[in-house]
């Protein structure tokens, strides 16, 4: 491959300093313009959850409330991406004896959960709709735009889920679980929502994280602004204390 500098390009090029320069411009939009063209497809890996040994078992329990209020602060990428991690994230250590490769269980490992999340003032993050992709240990954008004011306009609760930086919408779909009969729908299906809301607010407590449980919302709105055509179940905004 020729060099930008060496005499042979230089000579290619006829000698013209323009035509170095026109090269050069030529050269960046062909490594720029896939970056340029990115679609929503892509997928926004996350660090990886930092520690949190430091922090004992009781204290995070205590830390646990149900909090309506958030500051205007940031969440830093890494106490976000603890959040997500706790709450649906791969294990690092796969459980040897029911193969559990989550952090919550999940009956015959199906982990029919699904988390999307609001973004709105995440450092790292644009503001938008994503989902949480356990595998990647990433975000897939499914549309752009801070939404949180327009997520459940009408609800009492709408106040502090437009305040709050970051949503978390816990949803599935009934037909996933079918094969467990009707308890997989009335009773499997709700016991892992639980389970997944649960690790969030752990995850959050461990990280100085305040967490909202909102369950009066309109599920046609929610499904209809993120796009999606499973059930939701509730939201869960977040953020630091104000």
């Amino acid at each position: 491959m020729l060099s930008l500098s060496s005499p042979d390009t230089v000579a290619l090029l006829g000698g013209s300093p323009y035509m170095k320069k026109i090269l050069i411009v030529a050269v960046a939009c062909w490594v720029l313009i896939p970056t340029l063209l990115a679609t929503s497809q892509d997928v926004l890996t996350l660090p990886k959850p930092p520690s949190r040994n430091t922090i004992g078992f009781e204290e995070v329990l205590n830390k646990i409330q149900t909090d309506r209020a958030y500051s205007s602060r940031p969440i830093s990428l890494s106490d976000f991406s603890y959040v997500l991690w706790s709450a649906a994230g791969n294990r690092f250590n796969t459980d040897a004896v029911s193969g559990a490769s989550k952090t919550y269980p999940s009956a015959l490992g199906i982990y029919p959960v699904r988390i999307y999340v609001l973004v709105g003032n995440v450092e790292g993050v644009k503001p938008g709709i994503y989902l949480y992709l356990s595998s990647e240990h990433g975000l897939k954008l499914l549309k752009a735009g801070d939404n949180r004011k327009n997520a459940v306009e009408g609800s009492p609760y709408a106040g502090f889920v437009a305040l709050a930086p970051a949503t978390v919408a816990l949803a599935s779909d009934y037909n996933v679980v079918s094969g467990l009969g009707e308890r997989g729908r009335s009773v499997v299906l709700p016991f892992e929502v639980g389970q997944v809301s649960q690790m969030l607010r752990l995850g959050a407590a461990a990280s100085g994280l305040e967490v909202g449980i909102v369950g009066d919302f309109d599920p046609i709105r929610i499904k209809t602004l993120f796009g999606i055509a499973e059930e939701p179940f509730v939201l869960l905004p977040f953020g630091y204390a104000p």
